[in-house]
């Protein structure tokens, strides 16, 4: 498996070692941004300034241009990540919330779990289609599911992309009958990062404030450079 490993620790790098003076200088970063995004590095660098004044459909073609850069590998989640995720998951039936490639769709298929896999795009890699996975194209903020329609629902390096983190964090709870569980990245805010991330979660409290996590039934752990934060439903 391919995973975000790597990636993690080049961006923990930038993020730990970099000083901020240089961090986010253009001139300075952009050749690594060549080296890791080829031809998309100025649409990832430009990405935070033009974010707000983009339309969706605009926005939505960033992304798809940029597919290729993510399909280098089959998941963002660190392998420990996803271990945990699969051990963390219970009841029946699962929905995994902005899929990608369906890795994690797949392997939780292969543990019995009846998985709708979920995303604004569909990129799908044909070795992940398994018979117990069906495959739902959906804007997370407004998700056409009933109320507790799945047993656990999945959110992983998701709402680090959403603008109206509320609405999906809502969406997602409103849809969870006994789990939810989300993964996001341990990143700190800076103007030009790897990815187009416009929420970012440097500390505990700055994603347990995100999630309104108070007098919930929640645990939290930081796995390789991800949150993974567990909730039971009640």
């Amino acid at each position: 498996m391919r995973s975000r490993d790597i990636t993690g620790r080049m961006v923990s790098f930038f993020d730990n070692i970099v000083p901020p003076l240089l961090r986010d200088q253009w001139w300075f970063m952009r050749p690594f941004f060549k080296i890791v995004c080829g031809k998309s590095a100025d649409s990832y660098m430009n990405f935070k300034q033009i974010y707000y004044s983009c339309s969706e459909d605009g926005i939505k073609k960033l992304y798809e241009q940029s597919s290729g850069i993510h399909s280098r590998r089959d998941t963002d989640l660190n392998e420990d990540c996803l271990r945990e995720i699969l051990n963390a998951a219970i009841g029946l039936s699962v929905l995994d919330i902005a899929c990608g490639k369906g890795l994690l769709s797949k392997s939780l298929a292969e543990k019995g779990f009846e998985v709708t896999a979920c995303d604004f795009l569909n990129v799908l890699s044909p070795s992940f289609i398994h018979d117990k996975v069906s495959f739902v194209q959906a804007d997370i903020c407004s998700l056409d599911f009933e109320d507790k329609k799945f047993d656990t629902v999945i959110s992983a390096h998701t709402i680090e992309h959403i603008e109206n983190i509320f609405s999906a964090v809502s969406e997602l709870r409103r849809v969870a009958r006994k789990r939810l569980i989300i993964a996001v990245p341990k990143q700190r805010a800076c103007k030009f990062t790897f990815d187009f991330h416009i929420h970012f979660f440097p500390y505990e409290i700055t994603l347990l404030s995100i999630l309104g996590a108070r007098n919930r039934n929640y645990k939290l752990k930081l796995l390789d450079g991800d949150w993974l934060y567990i909730e039971d439903i009640v």
